[in-house]
């Protein structure tokens, strides 16, 4: 389709969309004139009566009319949509009602509310009155998911940027420095290039952000500056297991070590808030209390006394650390333990007793590794009876580790197990 603009040469009607929406991008003031204009002079309506935005909706006339209008300056004046109140002054009244206290966006608890559903649909006339109705709570809540609060949205350019100034106005600041779940504020959203806010409103964003984080300083986390509950739930939890209220046995040996203690800090406040860290405390401590059972003396006992003289082969899929040097002290201490066949994972601790110092040698991470297995062939190479030990890395395992030991015990029948390791067809007699 060609169209004729002004004076100019015939122009597709694509490119006629491609400059209404190259000048709707170049700031939030442009974009406010192609809106005014849309809602002046278009006979598209939304259902809310306001003019149908979407360039590819309207005629190829219509868009010729809007550049017209362009080249000769005659565009709506939008002054007053953009900032009822100086952008100084308005930074100088928000940042007087930030508290000391306990920042606010730490009691806004994430739900999805009606302000959000009308900047979404960019319904400028449903947002301003939920705004003027000035319920601190739906002006700063952040949606369930992605933890967005109204003020973001605003920053990403839904609705009109007056809107910015509105919503801080009536108490819209308490989430001014508030982080969605991808970790990006207000001010964050509105530098990115598509939101195309003016670039005094995106001044105001930051330097209110950044004064509210000063001010609450002493409430918020030393090492990210998320805001910090008064009292988190492990500290809830431990009250309750203080007073005799808590059943799970678990739960019970864990605070009753004061292992938790260290938790409460305000670095692990990610840790100490989590809403189900009942089940995440049980859940470690079953897996701790199982690894404590395997390390020690009382589970070779169980172990040997359930083996018998039935012949046994330990299996060890990336072992990690000491487990490794157990799994070898077990296949050397009882008898029944015929084979074993690990694959090593990470090294024990450096700082550990037990631990070669050649092992960290280089830091290389590969080289440890493979100094790693080396030393474990080579414990199992010094056993007591007499074994056989190999040591190969297979390839088809699609992990960087990736090294299969083996060791057998060369006496009964267990040479029928090496043979097979091999990959040789073995015969077993009757």
């Amino acid at each position: 389709r060609m169209v004729r603009h002004g004076a100019s040469a015939l122009e597709s009607f694509e490119e006629l969309v491609d400059k209404v929406r190259s000048f709707q991008r170049r700031d939030q003031r442009k974009r406010l004139q192609w809106q005014e204009f849309c809602d002046r002079r278009s006979p598209l309506r939304t259902k809310g009566g306001e003019g149908i935005r979407d360039a590819r909706l309207h005629t190829a006339s219509f868009l010729c009319s809007f550049l017209e209008a362009v080249e000769a300056s005659n565009l709506p004046d939008v002054s007053e949509l953009m900032a009822p109140t100086s952008p100084a002054k308005l930074r100088d009244e928000v940042s007087a009602k930030i508290s000391e206290d306990m920042p606010d966006e730490v009691r806004h608890p994430r739900a999805w509310n009606a302000l959000h559903d009308a900047l979404i649909a960019n319904d400028t006339d449903a947002a301003t009155r939920i705004i003027e109705a000035g319920d601190v709570l739906l002006l700063n809540q952040p949606s369930p998911t992605a933890g967005h609060t109204p003020l973001m949205l605003l920053a990403m350019g839904h609705c009109q940027e007056c809107l910015v100034h509105r919503l801080l106005e009536q108490r819209g600041s308490a989430s001014i420095a508030v982080r969605s779940q991808s970790r990006r504020t207000a001010a964050d959203y509105a530098a990115a290039e598509e939101s195309r806010l003016l670039p005094e409103t995106i001044k105001l964003l930051r330097d209110l952000e950044t004064a509210c984080v000063e001010r609450t300083a002493a409430c918020r986390c030393p090492i990210c500056g998320d805001a910090l509950r008064k009292r988190p739930l492990l500290e809830f939890h431990w009250d309750r297991a203080s007073r005799g209220e808590e059943k799970n046995l678990l739960l019970q040996r864990f605070f009753s070590q004061n292992v938790h203690r260290e938790l409460l800090q305000a670095q692990y406040h990610q840790i100490n808030n989590t809403k189900r860290i009942r089940k995440e405390i049980s859940e470690s401590m079953s897996v701790l209390e199982a690894l404590e059972d395997i390390l020690g003396e009382p589970f070779e006992a169980l172990l040997e006394k359930l083996l018998g003289d039935q012949p046994t082969a330990i299996l060890g899929m990336h072992l990690c650390g000491d487990l490794s040097f157990r799994a070898a002290e077990l296949f050397q201490r009882l008898a029944a333990v015929r084979v074993v066949v690990l694959a090593p994972c990470c090294l024990p601790p450096k700082a550990s007793a037990s631990t070669p110092s050649e092992l960290y040698a280089s830091r290389d991470q590969e080289d440890q590794y493979q100094r790693w297995a080396q030393h474990l062939a080579g414990v199992l190479q010094g056993s007591p009876m007499a074994v056989r030990v190999t040591s190969r890395a297979v390839e088809e395992i699609l992990s960087p580790k990736n090294i299969v030991i083996c060791a057998v015990q060369l006496n009964g029948h267990a040479w029928l197990f090496e043979r097979h390791l091999s990959g040789e067809s073995v015969l077993i007699p009757k």
